[in-house]
């Protein structure tokens, strides 16, 4: 069960109910299930994000043939277990970035070139 409740048009901030209601209208109905369930409650949010999710898996330049040997090499575990290796080392680099940490002062291997 989901931790939050479905979105409604009242529970959106105001300024972002026209999106809510182009996002509904284009599903047909509130979305209930998946990452559209939860990031209705942000219809901006929801919009860039569901654009860019459409672009790599529709207008990305990697050739269809590629997406799929990578799978077909991976198998489903094996592209989910990458998917969510490079996604552990995204929201690894949000969080350096966002508080601008420290290197060890005392790190062996050397800076990457910028």
């Amino acid at each position: 069960m989901a931790r939050l409740p479905p979105a409604s048009r009242e529970s959106v901030p105001e300024n972002q109910r026209g999106a809510y209601d182009e996002i509904v209208k284009a599903a047909g109905s509130v979305p209930r299930f998946g990452p559209g369930s939860l990031l209705l409650h942000l219809p901006h949010a929801h919009q860039r994000l569901m654009g860019f999710n459409r672009f790599l898996r529709g207008e990305s330049s990697l050739p269809k043939k590629l997406q799929e040997l990578a799978m077909e090499t991976l198998g489903q575990r094996g592209a989910i277990e990458l998917a969510l290796f490079l996604g552990n080392y995204a929201s690894l680099a949000l969080v350096v970035n966002s508080f601008d940490a420290d290197l060890p002062a005392d790190r062996k291997e050397p800076l990457l070139p910028i």
